[in-house]
């Protein structure tokens, strides 16, 4: 390898065929959903507990979660409806109950999960096109 530009596309080949079959092997599919992490993990980023302060790391991996399962929503229509008021410790709490009340089901995806969970408490009767 005698150009830099030779070594750069070596180094990008590598680190990008890297990051890809890591990504592969880390992603898997639990629950109905493919996902980087499961319940359990996601109980351990919400403190192991249904109640109490809402740790940081647990609302925003639940708000971002929210987020994206209402952009994903194949047919339009998303499968909770949220209040227009709510917060992100008020779906962290709706989340931790359900995981406390449901730990048969933290072994899978945590996107699943939150899914689940928001479905369960945020109903609708005619959920709202996208």
């Amino acid at each position: 390898m005698n150009s830099p530009r030779m070594l750069a596309s070596a180094l990008f080949m590598t680190l990008g065929l890297s990051s890809a079959s890591y990504a592969q092997g880390y992603q898997r599919l639990i629950g109905e959903s493919v996902s980087y992490e499961t319940g359990n993990r996601l109980w351990d980023f919400c403190g192991n507990r249904s109640d109490g302060p809402v740790p940081q790391a647990c609302w925003l991996y639940i708000e971002g979660a929210s987020d994206g399962i209402g952009l994903q929503a194949a047919d339009g229509r998303a499968p909770y409806c949220l209040p227009p008021a709510v917060r992100a410790d008020q779906l962290a709490d709706v989340v931790r109950k359900y995981l406390s009340d449901h730990p048969e089901l933290r072994d899978k995806g945590a996107v699943w999960l939150v899914r689940k969970a928001l479905a369960a408490a945020f109903t609708c009767a005619t959920a709202p096109t996208m």
